[in-house]
């Protein structure tokens, strides 16, 4: 990693960080004051608040792979997810426990 890549990672990833865990609790105060959610009703929910936490917590780590970590292993670009995204998945023929616990170890 070059210096200013490293200047870059660790002067932008914080402040990102701060704002990604700042954002729901800004979005949940504004959506109280609009409206309380009816717990057993469910009224007022909100699917906004966990599809930003998942976006955010993705982005994240993407960019903490690329900036930060320095490997190369997962690497991805705009054409790599392009690639993904137009191509049908490919499912391996793992035993069961090796998906569930060899895999994630």
């Amino acid at each position: 990693m070059t210096t200013a890549t490293s200047r870059y990672a660790s002067a932008v990833l914080p402040g990102a960080l701060a704002l990604a865990l700042a954002l729901p609790a800004l979005v949940c105060a504004e959506e109280t004051r609009a409206g309380a959610v009816d717990w057993e009703t469910g009224a007022g929910k909100s699917y906004v608040i966990p599809a930003a936490e998942i976006a955010g917590f993705i982005f994240g780590l993407n960019q903490f792979n690329r900036h930060v970590s320095g490997e190369k292993d997962y690497d991805s670009d705009p054409d790599t997810f392009w690639k993904n995204f137009w191509r049908a998945p490919r499912f391996d023929r793992d035993p069961f426990s090796i998906n569930q616990l060899g895999h994630p170890y």
